[in-house]
């Protein structure tokens, strides 16, 4: 991702492994709330959803 390009590793593997939820607890995260079709939730949101 652009605004920091240390994460790109991760969310590579997440399309590599077709994820449907990143679990973040990154703040710069939190604003982008998906990449291509992944949503991208803090611990918190995952554990209230499921």
């Amino acid at each position: 991702m652009e605004d920091d390009p240390d994460d790109n590793k991760f969310m590579e593997c997440a399309v590599a492994l077709d994820s449907k939820i990143i679990i973040s607890g990154d703040k710069q995260r939190k604003n982008s709330r998906k990449y291509i079709d992944i949503q991208i939730m803090s611990p918190k949101e995952f554990v209230d959803k499921y």
